[in-house]
């Protein structure tokens, strides 16, 4: 017993240590656990305390939410807009901004723009082309300050676009100048347009003198102008933007002058240079070659075909076939005696040239050997004799043309095409005189009804000249002969020649050969329905 007694208090003690030894290792753990603690709080284990009981807050968090725009693109003289960063931060702390400029693409470094410290930050409107980096950095209390995406802001000069040029060509007429010059732009961003018109001696839209006052989108022809030809543009403004020139408005004033004998309407045709036998604009046809260059000096070319009462007038008879009568009448709405006069012959077209001439007091054109008397050369038609029905004569093929006269005569070929294309800056270029849609300018077999028609119903053509397209056919000065390729002033065709050139076309031919460029040949004698002719002087 005893020695069970000391067996079992032997145990005890054993289970004693064991219980010591294992208490021992906990607390040395638990100071482990606290130490480390300590040292995650700068070794306050206090801290550590309030952290256990919630008494200290965890450390911000910032969250950018929305990033500014990638790319902000703007034009100098209207910069606006602003770059905007939202963000969030963990807990209560407040969140503080500060926005940097860069010199690239990128949120490192950077300097600080002065006074950038809200979310939203104005673009500067003092930036000039060029492009700038921009980023925002957040801040808060105790938090890691996080940068925002870069936002690259390209700044561009305003660019001026014209949309509408001013028309290529605008004729007036002496004493009657009216109209305007217009042109429209646009500019990107919103700075606003001027304008200001120029006046130049050529057709350049180089130089060129201000023309003062004129600082409108629409110029006002000058009223006192006097015959010749005129040059304007204008130029486009707006700040920050490089100036833009339009093309070059041509004004061609001319002078319009009546006869006083028999009311005929002349059109002054200003001087220029053009390609004879080409053919121009989108309405069909081939050039009539070979195509030559042409210059020519001013002239006055009537404004109508003559007419049945004019002729009337100055010849005391009309030869018409489409007098009026019953089966000749004009169409709806027309007067009779408006209507073109034709069969008449080129040489009965000479004969009224001299003495519509003499009626109006100017020096007559043609000189004819006498009837009586073949050495002596008359400008009075009474003398010449009775006007030939054939075409072998020789005494009236000789007519010539008296230099420095002022009087009417037939324009020569050249200066038929040369008016009916519209002159030197005929706008569009067109196939028929005026328009490269016969039906708008011409009487020809498609729309005549066939039978001639009162002159002036169609639009004219760029020099206010009606119906050099179709309604009678137009005799020229010149005798018919190939062309050739040289360049010529002032032809006036060949010296002899059996036949003499007729232009333009009739109420009753195709639209080919209404076209301006088109030409054919008919004896001198030639009289039918469809032939007429047009004054020309100088």
């Amino acid at each position: 017993m005893e020695e069970l007694g000391m067996i079992a208090n032997i145990n005890n003690q054993h289970k004693s240590s064991r219980v010591r030894k294992y208490y021992l290792f906990s607390l040395c753990s638990l100071y482990f656990i606290l130490c480390s603690l300590s040292c995650s709080f700068g070794g306050d284990l206090e801290t550590w305390r309030k952290r256990a009981y919630g008494d200290v807050p965890e450390v911000p968090v910032i969250t950018i939410n929305s990033q500014p725009s990638a790319t902000r693109n703007v034009t100098v003289g209207s910069i606006s807009g602003n770059l905007t960063v939202s963000a969030s931060v963990t807990g209560s702390a407040t969140l503080s901004y500060q926005w940097y400029s860069n010199t690239s693409a990128s949120n490192a470094g950077g300097t600080v723009v002065s006074n950038a410290t809200s979310s939203s930050f104005t673009i500067p409107t003092s930036l000039t082309s060029g492009t700038y980096y921009y980023f925002a950095e957040v801040r808060a209390t105790g938090a890691t300050a996080v940068r925002s995406n870069v936002a690259t802001v390209i700044v561009s000069d305003p660019v001026i676009t014209i949309n509408t040029h001013p028309a290529a060509t605008t004729n007036v007429t002496v004493g009657s100048i009216s109209g305007n010059l217009s042109v429209s732009a646009t500019v990107t961003g919103s700075a606003t347009l001027s304008y200001q018109w120029y006046s130049n001696t050529s057709a350049s839209n180089t130089g060129g003198t201000v023309v003062s006052g004129a600082t409108s989108t629409s110029f006002a022809i000058p009223p006192g102008l006097t015959a010749g030809t005129y040059y304007y543009f204008a130029e486009v403004r707006a700040s920050g933007a490089t100036s833009v020139r339009s093309n070059v408005a041509t004004v061609s004033v001319i002078i319009a002058s009546v006869s006083l004998a028999s009311g005929i309407e002349m059109m002054w045709v200003p001087g220029g240079s053009f390609e004879l036998g080409r053919n121009l604009g989108t309405g069909g046809g081939s050039d009539v070659t070979p195509v030559s260059t042409v210059t020519l000096t001013g002239f006055h070319m009537g404004k109508y075909q003559v007419t049945q009462e004019q002729y009337q007038a100055v010849m005391g008879s009309n030869p018409s076939y489409f007098h009026g009568g019953s089966g000749w009448e004009p169409a709806s709405g027309e007067v009779q005696g408006r209507r073109p006069v034709e069969r008449v012959s080129w040489y009965d077209a000479i004969v009224f040239c001299n003495r519509l001439s003499v009626a109006d007091d100017l020096t007559p054109a043609y000189e004819i050997q006498t009837a009586a008397d073949t050495g002596v050369w008359s400008t009075d038609t009474a003398t010449w004799g009775t006007v030939p029905t054939s075409t072998s004569d020789s005494r009236w093929n000789a007519v010539r043309v008296v230099a420095g006269t002022t009087g009417y005569r037939l324009p020569t070929e050249a200066q038929w095409e040369y008016a009916a294309k519209g002159g030197n800056n005929s706008p569009g270029s067109y196939t028929y005189s005026g328009s490269n849609n016969v039906g708008e300018v011409a009487w020809y077999s498609f729309n005549s009804i066939n039978r001639t028609r009162e002159v002036g119903k169609k639009a004219p053509n760029g020099l206010g000249i009606y119906d050099m397209s179709g309604n009678v056919w137009e005799w020229c000065w010149d005798w018919w002969g190939s062309y050739t390729s040289t360049a010529k002033t002032n032809p006036t065709g060949f010296s002899s020649g059996t036949n003499r050139v007729i232009r333009g076309g009739s109420w009753y031919d195709s639209a080919e050969v209404t076209r301006s460029a088109s030409r054919i040949d008919i004896y001198p004698n030639y009289r039918f329905y469809d032939a007429g002719f047009r004054l020309a002087r100088p």
